[in-house]
């Protein structure tokens, strides 16, 4: 609760004299970071054949055990985003964009050590479920300031 006092909703207010149009560049560049799990589709190929390299070997994974990975980024990004909405809300945009980024990174993390390791669960976990939590969770903060910072628009 103190981390909430200190930095929570309450405490991040802009003055007066604050041009609103200076958080524009920094939600933009949030939403862009988090639209690189559209991207999934260039990697599907390589991760195929990583073993192989050239063609497949026959410990490769398949191309729909690949293919699932998207889809759990993008089913975890949906639940994060619907179950952690109040508590964003509750604690704030700096406090709910760090945590989604903390996820977010470490995720990756974890998802590039399945791919090192070449352990689908690792890579389905990390990158599919933390990942995908922390987008959820980072991608509400700049949508709320922006929507509050702006009314006329």
């Amino acid at each position: 609760d103190e981390l909430i006092h200190k930095h929570g909703p309450n405490h991040t207010q802009a003055p007066a004299d604050y041009n609103r149009w200076k958080a524009v560049p920094s939600a933009v560049s949030t939403h862009l970071c988090l639209g690189a799990c559209y991207a999934w589709s260039i990697f599907n190929e390589p991760l195929t054949r990583e073993l192989g390299v050239v063609a497949a070997s026959s410990n490769d994974w398949l191309l729909p055990q690949t293919v699932t990975t998207f889809t759990a980024v993008i089913v975890a990004q949906g639940l994060a985003m619907a179950t952690c909405g109040k508590w964003v809300e509750r604690v704030g945009a700096r406090i709910a964009g760090v945590t989604g980024s903390l996820l977010y990174g470490s995720g990756m993390m974890l998802g590039a050590l399945g791919v090192y390791a070449h352990q689908l669960p690792l890579l389905y976990l990390g990158y599919g479920a933390i990942a995908g939590a922390g987008m959820g969770i980072a991608y509400l903060p700049p949508v709320a300031t922006l929507i509050r910072w702006f009314p006329d628009r």
